[in-house]
């Protein structure tokens, strides 16, 4: 017996490593003949192979290694690779899918056209694989290249309308986006299909018609509400670089919210006082606050609101005039969008910083001291950039260039810029 078990160990096949693999190791050992509970079999393995791989999340940034072809794409051109081409073609493969298992086609008496009915559906399968490999591979690549600092992944200044930029949160994004495609709508889609192959016979379709196409509807269904998630997604990806910026800086605002949240609750003594009942991830968060330190946080507080109110103004997330004019002759050039994103980006950096110093107050007033002097450092580089921005518009001499708004905006901006000052003076000049 442990003979025969060693020989059939011998003989199996290893674990396929891809659909297509599966699809080739099924022919070479069902070369005779092929019966319906082996194809149905076959059919369950692979959506559950599917299924298992859209649902892992850490396999592709720590070991995919992606294929040349999409490895070395400029990351600038990914968006485009990806909504043009790797999408559109996920799309068609998948309402081709749903016409091919459409169980109207399975033909009850005729074993040779149930073959082809389960063949086609296998060879779907392979083309989904293999397009959910590129998904993996446009996955690798951008974790693989995203620098470690902030900003522009690629420049161009001559030819900026020829591709979409990409920055370091769009390329954040996209990887967000494509994992959650993978392990919703598709995943969705890949269990409906599990729940149709293993739900009916297929040695005797004529007793499950109803259950057949109620199925395959739920199937189909699936199958459009992904395609539909996947325009959504198409069309973030063909947004103009501008707009992209703008979701970044609201997201800002958001971030900034919670690191407010985060401080009023070290603010309070009770905080302390509750937390030191439990054990905590952090030991700053275990550090009762001195007076010194808790004016620090105080005045801390205020300089974050101020810079709340810039991000919130920069994203026009505000009912007031916007800073970045969205007419067609009042546009922000490249450049500038370039600079300031740089800009604004390293204030993001020095902002995270800044929160998690004070919280570590008392003994940190010197790096709240350095980081809040950094931070104004990137404000005064993005005032001068906007400045910058205005004054080209003005250069213009367009009868449609808004004067009044650019002067209002520069009024906003020197009253933004003098509160800031003045809550940032306040704490490079404070000796506690």
């Amino acid at each position: 017996m442990v003979e025969q078990a060693a020989a059939a160990a011998e003989t199996a096949p290893a674990p396929a490593k891809s659909i297509s693999e599966m699809l080739q190791q099924f022919y070479q050992h069902h070369a005779d003949r092929k019966w319906d509970e082996e194809y149905q079999e076959l059919l369950k393995k692979a959506v559950s192979y599917l299924l298992a791989r859209v649902m892992d999340y850490t396999r592709i940034v720590y070991a995919h290694i992606p294929a040349p072809h999409v490895y070395q794409l400029e990351p600038a051109n990914i968006p485009d690779y990806l909504g043009k081409v790797l999408l559109p073609e996920l799309q068609q493969t998948l309402l081709r899918l749903s016409r091919a298992m459409d169980p109207s086609q399975l033909a009850e008496n005729d074993l040779e056209e149930r073959k082809a009915w389960y063949d086609s559906n296998m060879h779907h399968f392979v083309h989904i694989d293999d397009q959910l490999e590129e998904l993996d591979d446009v996955r690798s690549t951008l974790w693989r290249k995203l620098p470690l600092g902030k900003g522009l992944l690629r420049h161009d200044d001559n030819n900026h309308h020829s591709y979409v930029q990409l920055t370091n949160f769009r390329a954040r994004q996209t990887q967000y986006k494509v994992r959650t495609l993978l392990a919703e709508p598709i995943a969705r889609v890949l269990a409906a299909c599990d729940s149709f192959f293993h739900a009916v016979s297929f040695s005797n379709p004529a007793t499950d018609k109803r259950l057949l196409s109620s199925r395959w509807g739920v199937i189909a269904r699936r199958i459009n509400s992904s395609n539909d998630h996947m325009d959504c997604f198409i069309k973030w990806l063909q947004q103009p670089l501008v707009n992209i910026a703008k979701e970044e800086w609201q997201k800002m605002v958001e971030k900034i919210e919670t690191l407010l949240r985060s401080l009023l609750k070290h603010l309070n003594p009770l905080y302390h006082k509750f937390e030191k009942g439990y054990e905590s991830s952090s030991d700053d968060e275990l550090v009762p606050l001195n007076p010194t330190a808790m004016k620090f946080v105080r005045m801390g507080l205020t300089v974050l609101k101020i810079c709340r109110i810039y991000f919130n103004k920069l994203s026009r997330a505000t009912n007031s005039q916007p800073l970045i004019f969205a007419q067609s002759c009042m546009e922000m050039d490249m450049k500038y969008l370039k600079r300031l994103l740089t800009c604004t980006q390293d204030a993001q950096t020095f902002i995270s910083v800044f929160a998690t110093e004070l919280r570590a107050l008392p003994s940190h007033r010197r790096q709240v001291i350095e980081f809040t002097a950094n931070l104004i450092g990137r404000f005064v580089e993005s005032s001068h950039v906007l400045e910058d921005y205005w004054d080209a518009l003005i250069a213009k001499n367009h009868p449609n260039v808004d004067t009044d708004a650019i002067e209002d905006n520069r009024r906003w901006l020197k009253s933004w810029s003098d509160n800031l000052y003045l809550a940032t003076a306040k704490i490079m000049s404070s000796t506690g």
